[in-house]
């Protein structure tokens, strides 16, 4: 037990760290919470910093949680090998996810754990979740709004999960990633429903006196 729970809490802190926000000091000396949707996520450092960084933010994040599954887990898993993998796995990418989403390093606030939960799912299932980009880029091709493609995405997870077949606790992590999603883009739902939520172009500037 104790193995374990070391491991969930390593993932915790690994998916913790606030690259979004650590871009922002580091290549415009701003804090990216102030700027834009406020986000610590790709998209947010995408308009505000740029394509590249906005690009590789969107991998380093992905990697949090690939990193939560396939090495810590499965170094807890080697030194004390556990009944269940498959639930030992699941509890890291839960943690790595919700990290994110409330960093410890942020005083609990954070980002909205897509490109986190993507990198879970990855680890998990890689060629499920390189077929669910199709759907994510369908729809933000379609509406022009990540965020209607990152709740897309999530959804794949758990669908993807119970069609294939897979292990019972990887459908609950599913399930737990796309509610944490919807509850995160609740503000964006209602600006959808508005039709004021911003488009994939939007650009956010940054004046000098503002950094």
């Amino acid at each position: 037990m104790l193995p374990t729970i070391l491991g969930v809490i390593f993932s915790y802190l690994v998916g913790s760290i606030p690259f979004g926000y650590l871009a922002g000091r580091v290549l415009k000396g701003i804090d990216i919470r102030k700027h834009g949707s406020g986000n610590i996520g790709a998209t947010n450092v995408l308009r505000t910093l740029g394509t590249a960084p906005g690009i590789a933010l969107l991998v380093v994040d992905a990697g949090k949680g690939l990193f939560s599954v396939l090495v810590i887990a499965s170094l807890v898993h080697r030194f004390a090998p556990s009944p269940d993998i498959f639930i030992l796995k699941s509890l890291c990418g839960a943690a790595a996810i919700s990290g994110h989403d409330c960093s410890v390093f942020l005083r609990f606030k954070g980002g909205k754990g897509v490109a986190t939960g993507l990198g879970v799912f990855f680890s998990l299932a890689p060629l499920y979740a390189l077929f669910s980009l199709f759907p994510f880029l369908v729809a933000v091709v379609l509406t022009r709004h990540v965020s209607v493609g990152s709740l897309v995405l999530a959804a794949c997870f758990p669908t993807v999960m119970l069609v294939a077949g897979k292990p019972a606790a990887y459908s609950v992590l599913g399930f737990f990633w796309l509610l944490s999603v919807v509850y995160l883009h609740r503000q964006n739902i209602r600006r959808l429903l508005h039709g004021t939520e911003s488009s994939i172009t939007h650009k956010v500037q940054v004046s000098p006196e503002e950094r």
